[in-house]
């Protein structure tokens, strides 16, 4: 099963429990965890691979949780905006999160 899926983002205990026939919790647990607080455990490369084998998992018929298409798409918008952050100056960078946080606590 995995030889059909490139899985290169994976730990290597993540791989293992794949091949023991775990591959939608595997696959759905790395794309909720793709990005975690301000920081990226996928980089954008390896979203793209993870969107291919969650593709490639479902048209093999091995993919039984429903996961949205959107999913992937607020991972790929999740990953430019930090991406953007990261070349804000200091300055900048902390307008922004003030920013933010206004807009999170405004009622």
């Amino acid at each position: 099963m995995s030889k059909k899926l490139n899985l290169s983002y994976l730990s290597d205990t993540d791989k293992m429990m794949v091949d023991c026939g775990f591959i939608t919790m595997i696959l759905t647990s790395t794309l909720m965890d793709a990005t975690v607080g301000n920081r990226l455990k996928l980089t954008k490369d390896q979203l793209q691979l993870l969107a291919s084998d969650i593709s490639m998992a479902k048209s093999l018929g091995l993919w039984e949780a429903h996961i949205e298409e959107h999913t992937v798409k607020k991972c790929y918008k999740r990953y430019e905006r930090l991406e953007h952050i990261k070349k804000l100056s200091p300055t900048d960078r902390e307008r922004y999160y003030q920013r933010v946080s206004e807009e999170l606590f405004t009622i």
